[in-house]
């Protein structure tokens, strides 16, 4: 919206809700929904000439009628009756072909959250955390409502997006400054709301995650990372971010290292924590993008048609993957022969799975080894007050492991599997995205890689053919 007056202008317009006019106490009523939407474009461009062909586009879009010139008009002439009968004075400026809202004669709610905004962060970049969730407190305490609540037209659509984020960004940092301030039973009740409302938001499972660990429901909060796994998976095709994904290893390392998930001095979601090291390939961490845990394993050796980098390259990484992948909460220490069992089993496991693709014939080795891991006691969950816990032997998650490859080969999903575009990447997916249409086992970790090379080249083939 624009920058009306927001401290001696009398009179005050509200779209953070139902749109309305106040006058100190009285609110007024600004005639039909189209009439509204003519008003909030000159709102949301107050100040600036608007032409009356934007008006038409923001109210009706494509499906304008041909006497829309004329009803804006009617409508332009009806918002002057209403805002002069109040007393604001000419608030619409006529020019050829458009109209313009002096901002100088009325506030704006939208405005007011703004300010208050800002001010929040200024308080908490000065340290000043009381402060900084009291301004957030009132900037949300503004809103009625969904913003420009029953106002149609596209024009009001991208407003009421814009002011929807807004809002939820302000709750976040509320959220978590809360977090700092210790708040955390508080937190927690609040948040499982705005996670039904906003299903893919991960910023709100980082504060989740954050305020169940903290409030000592460490099995809840890692539940609810695997829920969210299964969940971006299904509707994405990918895996969480890299940020919730260091939470997630932090709550589950806190209890040996007695680390707080949250470790920087302002207790804020964003740190980043020292990647693991393997001699062979430098700084890695486990990633866990394929869909299932079987290929999961599979990829932990990387690159396989070139350097092959292997992430299990000691007992305790494979420790460290089983827990990570969610196979397990607690784990027995692994010792070198469950490491050597373990990439034998995963060898196998590829071995079946890119047979399965290539429409080949399973190797009989591989194919026994997976069934005789399988056949093993797997990890059992537990149910606790807390929810599911599972603590299990190295064995036991193998077993684990190995009955996903079973149900996955032998299951639904495999006309979904497919190998990552990158012709350097050698990871096997499950493409569960709408329309199939996915390409890339990670856009971070191949996708924009292979869509910055193909623009370099792109660019370089410009530059030749412009040469010549």
């Amino acid at each position: 919206m624009g920058q009306p007056n927001a401290v001696s202008a009398p009179y005050r317009f509200t779209v953070l809700g139902p749109p309305g006019l106040q006058r100190g106490d009285t609110r007024l009523r600004l005639g039909a929904p189209q009439q509204q939407a003519v008003l909030m474009v000159l709102l949301a461009n107050s100040g600036s000439f608007v032409r009356t062909g934007d008006l038409i586009d923001g109210v009706w879009g494509t499906r304008a009628p041909a006497t829309g010139e004329a009803v804006i008009r009617t409508y332009i002439s009806r918002i002057r009756r209403l805002l002069s009968e109040q007393g604001p004075g000419p608030a619409i400026s006529s020019w050829s072909g458009g109209y313009m809202l002096d901002p100088s004669l009325f506030a704006l709610d939208a405005t007011e959250f703004a300010a208050l905004l800002d001010t929040a962060r200024q308080e908490r970049a000065s340290g000043n955390i009381p402060a900084a969730a009291k301004h957030l407190e009132e900037a949300l305490d503004l809103w009625t409502g969904t913003a420009l609540a029953g106002v149609p037209g596209e024009a009001a659509e991208r407003e009421r997006v814009r002011l929807e984020r807004l809002k939820l960004t302000a709750t976040q940092e509320l959220l978590q400054l809360r977090l700092e301030l210790e708040q955390h039973a508080e937190v927690v009740a609040e948040v499982p709301l705005l996670i039904e409302q906003n299903r893919l938001d991960e910023p709100l499972y980082e504060i989740y995650l954050l305020g169940l660990y903290r409030s000592g429901r460490r099995a809840q909060a890692l539940e609810i990372y695997r829920t969210l796994y299964a969940l971006l998976a299904k509707e994405l095709g990918v895996g969480p971010g890299p940020r919730l994904r260091e939470i997630h290893d932090r709550i589950l390392r806190a209890d040996t290292d007695h680390q707080d998930p949250s470790s920087s001095p302002a207790g804020m979601v964003t740190t980043v924590a020292p990647s693991r090291v393997t001699p062979q390939t430098g700084d890695v961490k486990h990633v866990f993008l394929c869909g299932n845990p079987a290929l999961d394993l599979a990829c932990t050796l990387r690159a396989r048609r070139t350097e092959r980098f292997e992430t299990l390259d000691a007992p305790d990484r494979l420790e460290a993957w089983y827990v990570e992948s969610g196979i397990v909460d607690v784990l027995s220490p692994c010792q070198e022969a469950d490491l050597v069992q373990a990439v034998a089993v995963r060898e196998a496991i590829y071995a079946l799975v890119t047979a399965r693709l290539a429409g080949d014939g399973y190797d009989g080795a591989a194919l026994a080894l997976v069934n005789e891991t399988a056949r093993k006691p797997p990890a059992a969950p537990q149910l606790t007050a807390e929810g599911r816990w599972v603590e299990a032997t190295p064995a036991q998650a193998l077993s684990t492991v190995a009955r996903h490859a079973v149900e996955l080969l032998s299951g639904p999903e495999v006309p979904l599997m497919k190998e990552c575009a990158n012709p350097e990447c050698t990871k096997i997916f499950i493409d569960r995205s709408r329309g199939g249409r996915r390409e890339w086992c990670g856009m971070e970790s191949c996708g924009n890689k292979i869509k910055a090379a193909a623009y370099r080249a792109r660019k370089k083939e410009a530059q030749t053919a412009g040469a010549l």
